[in-house]
């Protein structure tokens, strides 16, 4: 059996939970973490974490130069997805 590619999510609003939707029905991926915007007031993403048994991170600050150092000590993982909207920016 092929090993799962691991991946970390950081996604919000609805065109997170599309694409989230999308990754979790993709049998090679192993969704290790998401992480939502710090000041989000949805739920969607929270919920399918608990319902998929994933590891839901809160209040994450994030410096991109140093994203893959940060994330490596909190989760092993593969890749990190980061999604990022322009549209109404």
């Amino acid at each position: 059996m092929m090993e799962k590619f691991r991946i970390g999510y950081f996604a919000d609003s609805p065109w997170g939970h599309l694409t989230l939707d999308k990754l979790l029905q993709d049998v090679s991926l192993e969704i290790a973490f998401i992480v939502p915007r710090n000041d989000t007031k949805d739920s969607y993403l929270k919920s399918k974490a608990n319902d998929y048994g994933i590891d839901y991170l809160e209040n994450v600050f994030i410096i991109f130069l140093n994203i893959r150092l940060l994330i490596v000590m909190q989760v092993s993982c593969h890749f990190i997805v980061v999604g990022i909207s322009l549209i109404g920016h």
